[in-house]
Protein backbone atom coordinates (compact mmCIF):
# COMPACT_ATOMS: atom_id res chain seq x y z
CA UNK A 1 0.00 0.00 0.00
CA UNK A 2 2.41 2.56 0.79
CA UNK A 3 4.23 1.71 -2.37
CA UNK A 4 1.14 2.43 -4.43
CA UNK A 5 0.98 6.01 -2.56
CA UNK A 6 4.53 6.54 -3.35
CA UNK A 7 4.19 6.19 -7.31
CA UNK A 8 0.73 7.67 -7.06
CA UNK A 9 2.50 10.98 -5.59
CA UNK A 10 5.82 10.71 -8.15
CA UNK A 11 2.91 10.83 -11.12
CA UNK A 12 0.92 13.57 -9.39
CA UNK A 13 4.47 15.40 -9.19
CA UNK A 14 5.51 14.35 -12.96
CA UNK A 15 2.21 15.73 -14.13
CA UNK A 16 2.53 18.72 -12.36
CA UNK A 17 5.99 19.36 -13.71
CA UNK A 18 4.73 18.59 -17.03
CA UNK A 19 2.15 21.15 -17.13
CA UNK A 20 4.24 24.01 -15.50
CA UNK A 21 7.32 23.94 -16.78
CA UNK A 22 7.94 21.44 -20.10
CA UNK A 23 4.31 22.79 -22.02
CA UNK A 24 4.76 26.38 -21.78
CA UNK A 25 8.60 26.06 -22.92
CA UNK A 26 7.30 23.96 -25.79
CA UNK A 27 4.67 26.58 -26.85
CA UNK A 28 7.50 29.11 -26.43
CA UNK A 29 9.71 27.28 -28.60
CA UNK A 30 6.63 26.93 -31.49
CA UNK A 31 5.40 30.71 -31.27
CA UNK A 32 9.77 30.98 -31.83
CA UNK A 33 10.11 28.86 -35.04
CA UNK A 34 6.64 30.60 -36.44
CA UNK A 35 8.31 33.96 -35.80
CA UNK A 36 11.26 33.00 -37.24
CA UNK A 37 9.47 31.59 -40.31
CA UNK A 38 7.66 34.26 -41.14
CA UNK A 39 10.32 36.69 -41.24
CA UNK A 40 10.30 39.31 -44.19
CA UNK A 41 12.97 41.63 -46.03
CA UNK A 42 12.35 44.69 -43.85
CA UNK A 43 11.37 43.33 -40.51
CA UNK A 44 12.99 45.06 -37.37
CA UNK A 45 14.80 42.41 -35.55
CA UNK A 46 16.52 41.37 -32.25
CA UNK A 47 19.24 39.20 -32.69
CA UNK A 48 20.29 37.00 -29.05
CA UNK A 49 23.51 39.08 -28.71
CA UNK A 50 21.49 41.95 -28.76
CA UNK A 51 22.33 43.49 -32.07
CA UNK A 52 19.39 45.05 -33.58
CA UNK A 53 18.97 45.68 -37.10
CA UNK A 54 16.59 45.56 -40.43
CA UNK A 55 16.33 42.29 -42.37
CA UNK A 56 17.85 43.16 -45.53
CA UNK A 57 17.65 39.52 -47.88
CA UNK A 58 16.63 36.19 -46.82
CA UNK A 59 19.49 34.06 -48.43
CA UNK A 60 18.42 30.58 -47.57
CA UNK A 61 15.92 28.80 -44.92
CA UNK A 62 17.92 29.36 -42.39
CA UNK A 63 20.09 32.20 -43.18
CA UNK A 64 19.45 36.31 -43.34
CA UNK A 65 21.16 39.12 -43.65
CA UNK A 66 20.92 41.91 -41.83
CA UNK A 67 21.62 46.13 -42.17
CA UNK A 68 22.91 47.04 -38.21
CA UNK A 69 23.78 50.45 -39.05
CA UNK A 70 24.11 52.11 -42.51
CA UNK A 71 26.03 49.68 -44.96
CA UNK A 72 26.64 47.51 -41.96
CA UNK A 73 24.98 43.83 -43.11
CA UNK A 74 26.00 40.94 -41.29
CA UNK A 75 24.83 37.50 -42.37
CA UNK A 76 23.11 35.67 -39.39
CA UNK A 77 21.32 31.87 -38.92
CA UNK A 78 17.50 32.97 -38.15
CA UNK A 79 17.89 31.04 -34.98
CA UNK A 80 20.04 33.89 -34.20
CA UNK A 81 16.91 36.53 -33.62
CA UNK A 82 15.57 36.88 -30.45
CA UNK A 83 12.69 38.78 -31.61
CA UNK A 84 10.99 41.59 -33.83
CA UNK A 85 11.42 44.47 -33.09
CA UNK A 86 7.78 45.59 -33.96
CA UNK A 87 7.26 49.13 -31.85
CA UNK A 88 10.32 50.57 -33.47
CA UNK A 89 9.52 53.82 -35.72
CA UNK A 90 12.07 54.59 -38.23
CA UNK A 91 10.73 58.14 -38.99
CA UNK A 92 11.56 58.54 -35.20
CA UNK A 93 14.79 59.11 -35.35
CA UNK A 94 15.41 61.28 -38.71
CA UNK A 95 15.91 65.13 -37.08
CA UNK A 96 16.88 67.65 -39.16
CA UNK A 97 19.43 70.08 -38.94
CA UNK A 98 17.75 72.79 -37.47
CA UNK A 99 16.09 70.42 -34.95
CA UNK A 100 19.59 68.94 -33.67
CA UNK A 101 21.12 72.06 -33.39
CA UNK A 102 17.65 73.56 -31.68
CA UNK A 103 18.09 70.45 -28.92
CA UNK A 104 22.04 70.89 -28.84
CA UNK A 105 21.47 74.57 -27.77
CA UNK A 106 18.62 73.71 -25.04
CA UNK A 107 20.94 71.02 -23.71
CA UNK A 108 23.97 73.64 -23.59
CA UNK A 109 21.86 76.08 -22.04
CA UNK A 110 20.17 73.87 -19.06
CA UNK A 111 23.86 72.91 -17.97
CA UNK A 112 25.10 76.41 -18.53
CA UNK A 113 22.06 77.11 -15.84
CA UNK A 114 22.68 74.72 -13.61
CA UNK A 115 26.84 75.36 -13.24
CA UNK A 116 26.17 78.47 -12.64
CA UNK A 117 23.05 77.82 -9.76
CA UNK A 118 26.22 76.05 -7.87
Amino acid sequence: MCMQTYFLSLLVMGVILYFLIVRPQQQKQKQHVEMVSNLEVGNRIITIGGISGVVKEIISENRIKVEIADGVIIELLKNAVAFKDEGYEEDHFDLDEETIEALETKEATEKKEEIEEK
